[in-house]
């Protein structure tokens, strides 16, 4: 958002001009692929050949890459897609000359002076919550820490992005994701640094067509019975989080935990997740 604010962009340009290689529906090659269709994920891309390479969607590598098209045209339904936001990292690069992890360090974490980052061997190792994931019942190992020490030395611009997993890659702490949140709940503005301008907040949190899927933002009216809530959650190698917010009345939830047997509400939000901000909202908000 803050480089299609610098008029970089606009989101519904074909993506494939940026990118440099065709990204078309082959149901559909008269559709192009926009940004708006990623970040909204109505692409009708999926992840069903892996999203940790964009071979999988290159037509003059992978003769399979008709794989990860749906049936249904671009721009027409939702299905989350973690290879989109990818390739929205990719984008990042190409119209902002920095590599990813550099990017979002240098506009976003350093000015909110967050603890934070897609790139693991700039953190404090000494900081890494350990995760646990089960699979049948037992532990299992997690590599949400791993990186590659090669991993840079034939790095492109655009195309190894996914390396940092910018769909969900972010190590972050607790109290700085909360300082996104306040940045979303105050029309991108967090103790007078800007970071976005209010209308690109708005358009974040604004649900596209009917699946109540914005930028990156959900609406959420069955986490909190009588509260509409905007925010995401988050899971991987066992961690489950969650950022809910009400930017009308000020008030938000960051919840996280390092371990935990997925099981769902009939909501389709995890357990422990609405459980820990139904009783935080009791405590803090409801009572007052």
């Amino acid at each position: 958002m803050q480089l299609f604010e610098q008029g970089k962009f606009d989101l519904d340009d074909d993506v494939s001009d940026a990118l440099g290689m065709t990204i078309r529906n082959p149901n559909y090659t008269d559709i192009p692929v926009t940004y708006r269709m990623l970040l909204t994920h109505t692409s009708s891309l999926n992840d069903t050949m892996g999203y940790f390479s964009f071979n999988v969607i290159d037509q003059t590598v992978n003769d399979d890459y008709w794989r990860s098209y749906n049936s249904y045209a671009p721009g027409t339904e939702y299905q989350y897609c973690n290879l989109g936001y990818n390739m929205l990292g990719a984008l990042v690069e190409i119209h902002s000359g920095e590599r990813f992890d550099t990017y979002i360090d240098n506009h976003i974490l350093k000015p909110l002076n967050m603890n934070a980052g897609f790139n693991v061997n700039t953190l404090d190792a000494k900081q890494f919550v350990t995760l646990y994931s089960f699979r049948e019942g037992k532990p299992a190992a997690s590599d949400a820490y791993s990186i590659r020490s090669n991993a840079f030395e034939n790095y492109a611009m655009g195309r190894s992005t996914t390396i940092f997993s910018p769909t969900g890659g972010m190590k972050i702490a607790p109290k700085d994701l909360a300082k996104h949140m306040l940045v979303q709940i105050n029309g991108g503005i967090y103790d007078g640094i800007q970071i976005l301008k209010p209308e690109s907040v708005v358009a974040m949190q604004t649900p596209h067509q009917d699946n109540n899927y914005g930028f990156a933002i959900r609406t959420a009216d069955k986490l909190i019975e009588g509260e509409t809530l905007k925010g995401h959650t988050g899971d991987a190698y066992g961690l489950y989080s969650a950022m809910f917010f009400s930017p009308e009345k000020k008030y938000g939830f960051i919840v996280i935990t390092n371990g935990y047997p997925a099981k769902m509400n009939e909501n389709g939000f995890h357990v422990i997740q609405a459980d820990a901000i139904n009783a935080l909202y009791d405590i803090y908000i409801k009572k007052k």
